[in-house]
């Protein structure tokens, strides 16, 4: 299991989530063992960083072999790939997701 203590350190208490996970920082701890849950093999990558005031954008994908389903499409067994882009507000740690979501996965392009 990955060390996922560094929501803890980044994230501060009772702020929401950008969905139906609980608050920071356990939404992320939670998020984070759903991902490794789902996907054998899971590696994400960081694209581009970009940061500007107390504002900081991250172009991200991921990748790894789907032995879940994921929310309603069912598990293929196969290699897939999606990326999302998120924009936190940060002031020391972060304040607050203000915006993101995954780029849509489709399967044509989502696969090897």
């Amino acid at each position: 299991m990955q060390d996922l203590s560094f929501a803890d350190r980044v994230f501060p208490p009772n702020r929401p989530t950008a969905s139906e996970l609980p608050p920071c920082p356990e939404g992320v701890r939670r998020f984070a063992v759903e991902d490794y849950g789902t996907f054998l093999d899971i590696r994400y990558t960081v694209e581009d960083l970009s940061a500007e005031g107390d504002r900081v954008v991250v172009r991200w994908s991921a990748s790894g072999t789907e032995r879940e389903a994921v929310g309603p499409i069912p598990p293929t067994g196969g290699f897939v790939s999606w990326s999302r882009i998120d924009i936190f507000r940060i002031r020391g740690n972060v304040r607050g997701l203000l915006g993101g979501g995954r780029l849509p996965r489709s399967p044509a392009t989502a696969r090897r």
